[in-house]
């Protein structure tokens, strides 16, 4: 009886959970420095968290449980940033100097051995922007945009992907799916730009959200995606693998 009884009471909490719907707001900001801050509450502060991170510096989060608010990791604020920041970059600086500088057996081994097997970077670009990856991101979006009451949602700045076709499949798309959100964004065909605020808010229920998040994920633009950065993953392991065998051969 007890068994049932505790089942019963988490099936309860699950369901409380995944459907109750949760208010958000989130804002990215996609110019210099890179900016995402997130907050969300269920049932005001009775579960409730923020969440701030900015490029270079470490994250700023707070949570609120039975509307009191608990203890976080306190921001970094023994010293001025701007001084920080400056002392942070002329210390990379004399490293890279130093680095620039120093010639060692391995810079005159990878110099000399032609052959050697060379790490290639991981190019994501082609594999999202193209039309597969687009009808699916967008198709999410559309879901989650349609199930979760968005109160408000605005686009300002200045955005350019490099690439006129880049570019124009991205206007495209957000013409189709948010017309009345994007009246602030102006769309840069010859230049790479990433110059913009993203700001909205609403309601959305969690099971909603996960649903449609683990569709997404399982769709094949998605999983060629997270193939792709796998391999490159992997690659590098064994190259440094290699790397590592041939110099304990040599030893």
């Amino acid at each position: 009886m007890g068994i049932v009884v505790i089942t019963a009471a988490a099936v309860l909490c699950a369901a409380a959970v995944l459907f109750i719907p949760f208010t958000y707001h989130v804002s990215i900001r996609t110019g210099r420095p890179f900016r995402l801050c997130v907050r969300a509450g269920w049932f005001g502060r009775a579960l409730a968290g923020t969440w701030d991170y900015t490029w270079g510096q470490r994250p700023v989060s707070s949570v609120y449980i039975g509307w009191k608010r608990q203890a976080g990791p306190p921001p970094d604020l023994s010293e001025d940033p701007s001084e920080k920041g400056a002392d942070q970059a002329a210390e990379a600086v004399r490293q890279q100097a130093e680095t620039d500088s120093a010639v060692t057996y391995e810079s005159l081994k990878q110099e000399d051995d032609s052959g050697a097997t060379k790490t290639k970077d991981f190019h994501w670009k082609p594999l999202v922007f193209n039309r597969d990856f687009a009808a699916a991101f967008f198709c999410w979006l559309g879901r989650i945009l349609h199930h979760s009451r968005v109160r408000s949602l605005d686009i300002r700045g200045v955005i350019g992907l490099g690439q006129p076709h880049e570019t124009g499949l991205l206007a495209g798309a957000l013409y189709a799916v948010v017309p009345d959100a994007i009246g602030g964004l102006r769309f840069d065909y010859l230049e790479e730009r990433y110059d913009s605020t993203i700001r909205g808010s609403g309601t959305l229920y969690p099971a909603a959200l996960l649903w449609y998040s683990a569709l997404f994920i399982a769709s094949r633009p998605v999983r060629r995606l997270i193939a792709g950065w796998h391999a490159s993953k992997r690659g590098e392991h064994h190259g440094q693998h290699d790397k590592k065998q041939s110099g304990n051969d040599l030893q």
